[in-house]
């Protein structure tokens, strides 16, 4: 059932769904929601543990402070796939903001993405520049892309968008009839973004516009092993957008190696493809290769294919690993 249905539209539709988080985390994230210099807005919470009657009675309070608040209250725990989608097909507003429930938006979020995407008519998704609070901070590096072809080459490897952080204009889903997977309970905003890649432009503002907790309640951390699965599936799938049949047949023969890499190396070079998105198929390939060898990773050196990811020295430990560690499975595609 949904509550306190607005009826005028809204610019921007704000989705969040919240489960079991702590209750101080989910007020500090409605609040700083609530609190944005940008105000035409509706924000739809979706409840997806309605017998926490904790939810249920903060929720019911917020109802009464804010009229922009709308709240879904979900018969049973469905996910947080389902949830999101639930509050996609009944968003009015021009654009649609996600928000988790354990993160915290700053003060001008809205406002300056929104700016964007008025600006930037060929543009469906933008995001922004987070930064880490929580549970075992560690030293992160702005990894979010800011150009689209940037952002698209990611893809290859995995998310290119910090979820919580986008906008995106509601008119490329609906006039597409593109929505989450529900497929997928876990990666699915991956899996959306590989879906949507064909649709318009990527953006991230590099600007920080979000504060992002890390915390062991997190996907990541509790359900690690489908997400990975999940995040296979997606890069598969996106690869195939990107390459010939004959070279998708190549890398995904369960006896990929070295000389498989090469002769997919020398198509690379005579394709229209950007440096980063070349640089970022070979990282997958060298994952994929399926026998562990000293020779590949000697040949990775030598080669030069390392500079590729200076930037980034846990992909070169993740090559090394998958060359010299005699029991570590390769990251089939």
């Amino acid at each position: 059932m949904v509550n306190n249905m607005l009826v005028n539209r809204r610019l921007v539709s704000v989705i969040m769904s919240i489960y079991s988080e702590p209750i101080e985390w989910i007020k500090e994230s409605i609040n700083s929601i609530l609190n944005q210099t940008f105000t035409d807005f509706e924000f739809i919470i979706i409840n997806d543990n309605p017998s926490r009657k904790e939810n249920t009675e903060l929720l019911k309070d917020y109802l009464q402070k804010d009229k922009r608040i709308q709240v879904i209250e979900n018969k049973e725990n469905i996910g947080l796939t389902k949830s999101l989608n639930k509050g996609v097909k009944i968003a009015k507003g021009k654009y649609i903001a996600r928000m988790d429930a354990d993160d915290i938006s700053l003060l001008q979020r809205l406002k300056k993405q929104f700016d964007f995407m008025e600006s930037n008519k060929d543009y469906i998704v933008c995001g922004s520049q987070i930064s880490y609070f929580g549970d075992k901070i560690k030293s992160y590096s702005n990894w979010t892309y800011e150009d689209n072809n940037e952002l698209k080459s990611q893809l290859v490897l995995n998310s290119c968008f910090a979820h919580p952080s986008v906008m995106i204009r509601k008119s490329v889903l609906f006039d597409n009839n593109i929505f989450y997977d529900e497929n997928f309970k876990q990666a699915q905003d991956y899996k959306l973004w590989s879906d949507l890649s064909s649709y318009g432009k990527f953006y991230n503002i590099q600007e920080v516009l979000l504060k992002y907790r890390l915390s062991n309640q997190q996907v990541s951390k509790t359900k690690g092993t489908s997400q990975n699965k999940n995040g296979n599936r997606i890069r598969k799938g996106y690869i195939a957008t990107i390459l010939p049949k004959n070279i998708i047949s190549i890398i995904e023969n369960e006896s990929l190696n070295l000389n498989n890499l090469k002769e997919i190396k020398e198509y690379l070079k005579t394709a229209n493809l950007s440096k980063l998105l070349s640089n970022n198929i070979i990282f997958v390939i060298y994952l994929s290769i399926n026998k562990n060898s000293l020779i590949t990773l000697f040949y990775y050196f030598l080669s030069g294919d390392f500079f590729n990811n200076i930037t980034t020295p846990g992909n070169i430990l993740r090559v090394i690993e998958n060359c010299i560690l005699p029991n570590r499975k390769p990251s089939r595609l």
